[in-house]
């Protein structure tokens, strides 16, 4: 049976907690005024123990609503509420007929004690086990000592003693064992919340990598080409509109690049990212040289394929932002069952602004190949900037450190769709 993420499972176990505690006290308190109607009398004793019932089943429903519902502790409620209840069973006790005792045994005042232990198992859903044990004994010595004022022997107030006893282990833990339980389901409740807003956060990272993968390189040839655009007419020559074309096809083609991006459709070729590299490189006045790229890379899988497709569209960006190269070199080949792909150029920024920990693409790349089951390493000397990828010939999925079961995998990935769905009815998203 599946269990609901919006907190409707939790909802129905505190209404099932709650009706369970009203029947617990109007069964003890019902019990109780019955015990008392074939003696009932109208003096002011049994008046007044008559309205304590009702007023200790009314306290009762009270106090266990406002514990239930988490509300801020009180010393002085929980006192004042633990003595009425002793007063409530001392004045049950008085007003008991002596001679049903005789008739029918302790079992005759057993409802007195239903009371007392109603009244322990409200008290039980805020005091510590230790309060509550201490509660009981001081409990039992009232309605025992009750019980000898009223002439009842000392051998029929001990059977009493012992039954109440009895009733009070049954229901005095039902307080503590039921907080227990509601924690516990509270607990998972906000598990399940914070688990869904991770899968939310974790899926805006990958979106914002993603965007970050598939317009870096594009804005940067973009404002290249216009700066050369620019340059170009200043001196009317007319290689200008060329560019400018160049410009627009660029905008439109990372225009259908988004909507695949939104769309989930992310794979890109590797033969279409070393033609836009080769380009784009070209324009910024370097020249990319290629050994083997073309037969090693298709030896890829799907997946690998489109990881070595991102590897060569974040080094050609980064050669576009923290470099002045005048060359970069692409090599490929096949080592054991993996492919290593080497992406070299010489223009490498002394002060490292290209290297892992500096930006946010290498990073998203590194996480990109993990998840195929491939590695990113970097490495910068004499003016070189070198990035290897490895790439098995067989992608696989790794999972994280942290992966999760089916069936949260299902619950987080409905929140971050519910989040997805909110994004896009806001206008956040198209």
């Amino acid at each position: 049976m599946g269990h609901r993420a919006d907190g409707t499972d939790l909802r129905r176990f505190e209404t099932y907690t709650r009706a369970s505690f009203l029947f617990v006290f109007l069964a003890t308190h019902g019990a109780a005024a019955l015990t008392l109607a074939p003696t009932w009398r109208t003096d002011a004793l049994h008046v007044a123990a008559l309205l304590g019932l009702g007023a200790h089943l009314v306290a009762s429903i009270v106090h266990s609503t406002r514990a239930l519902a988490e509300a801020p502790r009180s010393r002085r409620t929980e006192t004042a509420y633990g003595v009425f209840t002793l007063v409530v069973t001392g004045l049950l006790a008085a007003v008991a007929d002596p001679e049903a005792w005789r008739e029918t045994g302790a079992g005759a005042y057993s409802p007195i004690a239903l009371v007392l232990g109603a009244g322990l198992a409200t008290l039980g859903l805020t005091l510590r086990w230790r309060h509550l044990v201490t509660a009981g004994a001081v409990a039992v010595a009232v309605l025992a000592a009750a019980f000898l004022a009223r002439g009842v022997g000392v051998a029929a107030v001990l059977g009493l003693v012992v039954l109440a006893v009895l009733i009070l282990v049954l229901l005095a833990p039902l307080g503590p064992l039921t907080w227990w339980m509601l924690d516990v389901v509270r607990t998972l409740a906000r598990s399940r919340t914070t688990h869904a807003r991770l899968a939310v956060a974790e899926e805006r990272l990958r979106f914002s990598r993603d965007l970050h993968d598939v317009y870096g390189r594009t804005l940067s040839a973009i404002a290249l080409k216009s700066e050369l655009a620019a340059e170009l007419a200043r001196r009317g020559d007319e290689r200008a509109v060329g560019e400018m074309t160049a410009v627009r096809d660029l905008a439109q083609s990372s225009l259908v690049d988004a909507r695949r991006l939104v769309a989930g459709y992310r794979d890109i070729d590797p033969a279409t990212e070393l033609a836009g590299s080769r380009s784009v490189l070209r324009s910024a006045g370097a020249r990319l040289t290629e050994t083997g790229v073309d037969d090693a890379l298709a030896r890829l899988d799907d997946r690998g394929r489109t990881a070595a497709a991102w590897v060569l569209r974040e080094a050609s960006t980064n050669v576009l932002r923290h470099s002045a190269a005048s060359s970069v070199h692409v090599s490929a080949r096949i080592v054991g069952d993996r492919v290593e792909l080497s992406i070299v150029n010489d223009g490498a920024d002394p002060r490292g602004a290209d290297r892992p920990g500096s930006g946010t693409g290498l990073l998203g790349l590194s996480e990109r190949l993990r998840e195929v089951g491939g590695a990113l390493s970097t490495s910068s000397g004499e003016g070189r900037f070198t990035l290897v990828a490895t790439l098995p010939l067989c992608s696989r999925v790794v999972p994280g450190p942290d992966a999760d079961a089916p069936s949260d995998r299902q619950d987080a990935a409905e929140g971050a769709a519910a989040a997805h769905a909110d994004a896009h009815d806001q206008g956040t998203l198209p």
